[in-house]
This record gives C-alpha cells, structure tokens and sequence, in this order.
C-alpha cells in the first residue's frame, strides 16, 4: 500500500464507520492499471448499489487557496506560498479512468461521483466564490456521513445489485498492483516533524503509556501507532534506523522501550547490540 498521506487515509476510517456497511463495500488504496501501461490510484474508493463513491483525500497544512482559473491549489505555510496540482481536477481525472477502466473489464456500469476530503482539522480553505463546485465537492471528515446521504438521495436508483458489486470489488482488488518505491526521499530527518500521530484525529505526538500511545485529545490508546511513523521515516529519511534514530523520531527516552518495539515489529537486522541497525521494509510495517 502507498503511504503518501497514510495519516491522512486513516483518519477518516472513524468517519467511514457511520457508512452502511451492509450497503457498501469500502477498498483503500487502490493501484490500478490504466491504458497505455500507465497506473492510476484511488484513495479510497466505496462501491454501492447506487454508485461508486471516490474519496480523494488530502492531509496539507496550512491555508489552501483553490484557483480554478490556473487550476492549482496555493497553500500558504509559514508565510511561504507553494502551489498544488489542482485536486478536483485529479478528481475528476480519476472519475474518468475508473469508468474507462469498467467498460474496459466489461463490469456493470455506475455513476462515479467523488468528493475531495481535506483531513486536516487545522487546514484553512478558501476559494473564489464564483467558484461553486468546491462548496459541493471539497469535505472534512465529519461531513462525509451526510454528503454519502445526499448522494443516495441523488442516486436513487439501484445500479449494481449485491452480485454484481461483489464481482466489482473483487475484480478492483485482482488488479491492483501494490507499489513500494525504490528508494526513500532521503529527506533531511531535521525537517520531519517528529513524534507518533494519532490515527484517528491526527494530534501529534502522542506520549507512550503502558500498552500503546495514549491521544489527549480524542482519549484513545493506540498499541500500534508507532509504525505509521516508522514507515514515514523509511519513505521521507532512509529505509534503516538505530535504536537511538528510532527514540529521537518516536520521542521516547528509554532506549528498552525502542528495543522491545523493534522485537515485536521483528525487523531483520544487522549488528551487535550496541551498533545494531534495523531495516524497515515497508511489507513488513504496512502488515502491522
């Protein structure tokens, strides 16, 4: 599974369990092939009677400004600015490629809608207000139970039967095609933020108590929050840590406590104990 927006893609799953999930089949991170030896991903993608929901989902910081005139999204950091490929564009790109690809596996058709789920509660949006689509397709997390109501008020009528949804999910998850980089970013780790995020609010850094990493702000424990972070370090940094590298990125103090992650998380290693390095496959952690 990619992780480019992990946190992201997991802090709408407590959103996601208001859905009914009798009514729908829910698959994440989908790798699809397209035409011309091409790939194209879905975040999150939920298959129903009445329609094929995509949820493009974005965890940015910052203040977002979409412009449709140029087609870009200019996030404002820091009193620095940096554009962003437009995500309702991508949005309605990948609305396209999935009905190509169903007539393509010759797979009932369906309407395709899609909504653009921004995840970060602290992210400020903005737009032009002649520019309407965003108010309709631009979401948080909270609201994504009522927009699939509306939805289902807008679709009423029965496209896919149970079968034939079925015969569509397990055909989605046959072609996909997990991806792994090569290589990590090789990101200065100084320019990381540190610490073990919360995977349902996204609150950062967690403090490790007795039997996970206990969230403040949503009063959770998590047993295995840690390693969405170690896979962050493996894909921005470098694909093996120490047992000091893992308690600066984790902010833990005892260096006990880092060695009995890394035994339950049972990482190949090179090294005595002293100079020992694990490795991070990201197969390994994307199990966990």
């Amino acid at each position: 599974m990619s992780r480019a927006g992990y946190r992201g893609e997991t802090s709408i799953d407590y959103h996601l369990n208001f859905l009914p999930f009798d009514d729908c089949y829910i698959l994440h991170d989908l790798r699809l092939p397209g035409e011309r030896s091409t790939f194209f991903q879905i975040d999150t993608l939920l298959v129903t009677p009445h329609f094929l929901l995509i949820l493009e989902i974005k965890n940015i910081a910052g203040t977002l400004y979409f412009d449709p005139s140029f087609q870009q999204m200019i996030r404002t950091l820091d009193d620095k600015e940096e554009a962003f490929p437009d995500p309702l564009l991508q949005l309605r790109r990948q609305q396209s490629q999935l009905q190509n690809w169903l007539i393509r596996h010759k797979l009932p058709q369906a309407p395709v809608p899609g909504f653009v789920v921004i995840s970060n509660a602290s992210t400020v949006l903005k737009t032009d207000p002649a520019h309407r689509d965003m108010y309709h397709s631009v979401i948080r997390p909270p609201s994504l139970p009522y927009s699939y109501e509306s939805l289902q008020k807008k679709y009423e009528a029965v496209t896919l039967t149970k079968q034939q949804m079925q015969k569509v999910s397990r055909k989605l998850k046959k072609l996909h095609q997990h991806h792994i980089p090569d290589t990590p970013s090789e990101i200065d780790p100084r320019l990381l933020h540190t610490g073990v995020y919360c995977p349902d609010c996204d609150h950062l850094p967690l403090p490790r108590q007795r039997g996970g990493w206990y969230c403040g702000a949503c009063h959770t424990l998590h047993p295995h929050a840690h390693t969405a972070s170690l896979i962050d370090y493996a894909l921005l940094h470098k694909s093996t840590i120490t047992n000091r590298e893992c308690r600066t990125f984790l902010q833990l103090d005892s260096p006990s406590v880092s060695a009995k992650l890394f035994h339950q998380l049972d990482l190949p290693y090179t090294g005595s104990y002293k100079n020992r390095r694990y490795t991070l496959p990201l197969d390994i952690l994307d199990r966990m």
